[in-house]
């Protein structure tokens, strides 16, 4: 049975099977976790984007930009493009905006497949995500998380003790029902 629990820096934490998921009002340090996802699009645009919020840590900005800038040859969606480095950084190519939609649910749970079995391989114990797919595409919070629970029951990754997660929106609630109704109703 989940549980929740308050935390000082988080919004809200829910233990569910043996995953601590932590929900934050944004991204963690680098130092807090063991790998970090990063989402991007096919042509990489989101990469050349300014930083939204201001207030994110420069070694967190710093990451974000040493990630994209290695990144060659166009990627397409779904996928995960793996870079060494501590933390362990995953480029997640969740958008095509070519395509209509520019974002894709499928994509979205290959893409969670494709990063938990790396992390397996890998033996990460903590991973920080945004919710893919939801700043720029059609898809809601509820969709990720739901394709998030399915993917971490289809895979086994037994070292993964911690996920953080987070929303680019400054409106939070959506993700703390979306959270709520996902993984508190089984």
């Amino acid at each position: 049975m989940p549980r929740m629990m308050p935390h000082e820096t988080s919004l809200l934490e829910l233990y569910w099977h043996s995953i601590k998921l932590i929900f934050e009002t944004g991204a963690p340090s680098p130092g807090e976790v063991d790998a970090f996802v990063i989402e991007e699009d096919t042509y990489l645009v989101l990469s050349t984007s300014k930083p939204k919020a201001a207030s994110a840590p420069r070694s967190l900005r710093r990451l974000v930009s040493d990630t994209v800038q290695v990144v060659s040859d166009a990627p397409i969606p779904g996928i995960a493009l793996e870079r060494p480095g501590s933390p362990i950084r995953y480029v997640a190519i969740a958008y095509d905006f070519s395509a209509e939609p520019c974002c894709q649910i499928a994509w979205v749970s290959s893409l969670l497949a494709d990063i938990l079995q790396k992390v397996q391989q890998k033996g990460v114990r903590s991973l920080a995500m945004p919710c893919l797919g939801v700043r720029h595409g059609p898809i809601t919070e509820e969709q990720f998380l739901s394709a998030l629970r399915t993917q971490i029951l289809q895979s086994e990754v037994p070292s993964l003790s911690r996920i953080h997660l987070w929303d680019h929106s400054d409106e939070l609630a959506p993700l703390i029902y979306a959270a709520a109704a996902t993984f508190l109703r089984h």
